[in-house]
């Protein structure tokens, strides 16, 4: 786990980071104005504040990436998973950093 406010290196994503990402699909399709018929979670980072911030690298398919910003809440604020931001076109190389 990274320390309070610092951003974790890069790690590879994790079936958990998948299934989070998963939870917000749909509103990350209504945010870039497209439907994912590939939605991979490849590389994510985490930042611990008032719960976790995610930053996930996506491939989308057709040597596409998409980069996924979400929180997480603490567990006695019920876990609440909730869509930050997005950035696309993306690629494999571009790194994840904090955005």
């Amino acid at each position: 786990m990274a320390m309070a406010g610092g951003l974790k290196s890069p790690e590879p994503a994790t079936e958990e980071v998948q299934e989070l990402l998963n939870g917000i699909k749909t509103e990350v399709e209504e945010k870039v104005g497209s439907k994912f018929d590939v939605y991979a979670a490849k590389l994510y980072s985490t930042q611990v504040v008032n719960g976790v911030n995610y930053f996930v690298k996506v491939y989308i398919g057709n040597d596409k990436y998409i980069h996924v910003r979400f929180h997480q809440a603490l567990p006695m604020a019920g876990s609440v998973v909730t869509l930050t931001a997005v950035q696309v076109d993306k690629a494999e190389a571009d790194p994840l950093i904090y955005f």
